[in-house]
């Protein structure tokens, strides 16, 4: 897909969350190293969503990742500029941890992964929201309601991930992702192991809640 240059977007009084300029990653291997993303620009405006599609091992999960700074050691990731909200992180590695959680969040293609099988699925929604300073008895009430938009009856706070299916387990990873109460949601093939249906009911409690998360980067 093809994506407007800045001369080419009509003018718009919304703030730039996130503007991308000339993305390249590549990884150092045994053979020499390898190219994964070359020359990628991108902005995200208040409100708007993106979707980065392409077939498989075209780069669209190394460029999340390398948005995140998520990415290896072995990677070297380079852009004339990566702005989160006019900050330019761009050559600062850590500058990307300041924006993860209170800015950027993301549901991986790994929903299992990315959830501890040792901790129940209602006490990992709770630590978020307890993190924000949200009281415990509003943090439990809340981690309800994001299970229920989600599609995973609350009375199952206590159950552990691994007493639920894959696609549940997305479910939950996108309940979690949406307590961070981040600006920015990136979005890694996050409706891939959902029917049509939970998908659609997924995309639309994500894409209405509490006004303060709905952006995506999908792929």
């Amino acid at each position: 897909m093809r994506h407007r240059t800045p001369a080419e977007r009509p003018k718009q009084d919304t703030e730039d969350l996130i503007d991308v300029r000339n993305l390249r990653v590549s990884f150092a291997t045994r053979r020499g190293r390898i190219h994964a993303v070359n020359g990628v620009d991108l902005t995200l405006r208040e409100g708007e969503s993106i979707g980065l599609v392409g077939e498989s091992g075209s780069g669209k999960s190394v460029t999340c990742r390398a948005l995140l700074g998520l990415l290896p050691e072995h990677a070297t990731v380079e852009a004339d500029a990566i702005r989160f909200s006019g900050t330019d992180v761009a050559a600062d590695r850590e500058g990307h941890a300041g924006v993860r959680g209170g800015t950027l969040a993301l549901v991986g293609q790994d929903p299992i992964g990315a959830l501890n099988p040792h901790v129940t699925v209602g006490t990992q929604i709770d630590r978020v929201l307890l993190n924000q300073g949200m009281p415990p008895t509003r943090a439990s009430e809340r981690t309800r309601a994001l299970l229920e938009e989600v599609g995973i009856d609350p009375r199952r706070r206590d159950a552990y991930p691994g007493e639920f299916s894959g696609g549940m387990c997305q479910r939950i990873a996108i309940a979690l992702a949406l307590a961070t109460g981040a600006r920015i949601l990136i979005a890694d093939e996050p409706t891939s192991s959902l029917d049509a249906d939970t998908g659609s009911r997924v995309a639309r409690a994500a894409a209405i809640h509490g006004g303060t998360v709905p952006r995506f980067g999908y792929t």
